[in-house]
């Protein structure tokens, strides 16, 4: 079985593919959507069927936000914003996302070259608030940025306790992976309770102001799908030595389906399954 492999910065995405008779052309099949009566009713009366609902919809979010998190190639003044409320005012989940829908419509009202990838999240208290990933503008440093963001945030919410509403800081590769953490899943879980499964908990703010990563996509064999795993794996291993040598064994067997999405911040193992990808490039045009 043939697969189709891509890279785009630290990410590497495949899946199996069977092209229709007489065509190259890959298709998958819509998503199945529910109205909000029918999960209504099947919290209701199938809660069981209404968990496996959440599950996939946790699980296709999650690979959304590690796409959108991972594939941006980030400039230097690039900021890890998280925007909660002042720590003394009791502010309701719905008028926290008022606050936040004001504030993305000042950002893009004064900041023209703005962008941020936006991810809502709940504390251990049942506080709502947000992380964000971006830039106001490549003219500002990352100290005017940060006073920007804070002095603004903190006017949307009426508060004078700044450290308290607005953390700002530039570790992003942490913040990065800290964003797409599996531990996000309890979250969601606990924000769809709250606004019900249909409620879009992540976004972008200024899409046309990012640059990406380049896309290197082609399919490739069987034999170069497990050059490709066999590297993969290492990389899982690697990981393990950071986790009291715990292996994520559902990203393993993802990984061994031929159908996974994987982080991959080793740059001589991109470099190695880049090179896979270029000698099916070459293949594919010279046959």
């Amino acid at each position: 079985m043939e697969h189709l492999l891509s890279t785009q910065g630290p990410l590497v995405r495949a899946f199996p593919i069977e092209p229709t008779k007489g065509t190259s052309e890959i298709k998958q099949a819509p998503p199945k959507r529910f109205s909000q009566q029918a999960i209504r009713e099947m919290k209701s009366f199938d809660p069981i069927k209404y968990q496996a609902h959440i599950a996939r919809k946790m699980q296709k979010a999650r690979s959304k936000i590690v796409q959108a998190s991972q594939s941006v190639d980030y400039p230097k003044n690039t900021m890890f914003v998280t925007l909660y409320n002042d720590g003394v005012t009791d502010i309701a989940p719905h008028v926290m996302i008022y606050y936040f829908d004001q504030f993305k419509d000042q950002i893009v009202r004064k900041y023209r070259l703005a962008f941020f990838n936006y991810i809502m999240d709940i504390s251990l208290e049942r506080q709502i608030h947000f992380h964000l990933i971006g830039s106001i503008g490549p003219e500002y440093s990352y100290e005017e940025s940060q006073t920007i963001i804070t002095k603004l945030w903190s006017k949307i919410i009426k508060s004078q306790n700044v450290e308290k509403s607005c953390h700002i800081t530039q570790r992003i590769k942490i913040m990065k992976s800290y964003n797409t953490s599996k531990r996000k899943e309890q979250s969601m879980m606990e924000l769809y309770d709250i606004f019900g499964s249909n409620k879009k908990l992540f976004g972008t703010i200024g899409r046309k102001n990012i640059f990406y990563y380049k896309k290197n996509q082609t399919v490739i064999s069987e034999a170069q799908m497990k050059l490709v795993q066999n590297i993969l794996h290492s990389d899982l291993t690697r990981q393990a030595e950071y986790n009291h040598g715990v292996i994520n064994t559902t990203q393993e067997f993802r990984i061994n389906t031929g159908n996974f999405l994987h982080i991959l911040n080793d740059d001589e193992a991109m470099e190695k399954i880049n090179g896979i990808l270029g000698i099916a490039q070459h293949a594919a045009s010279t046959s």
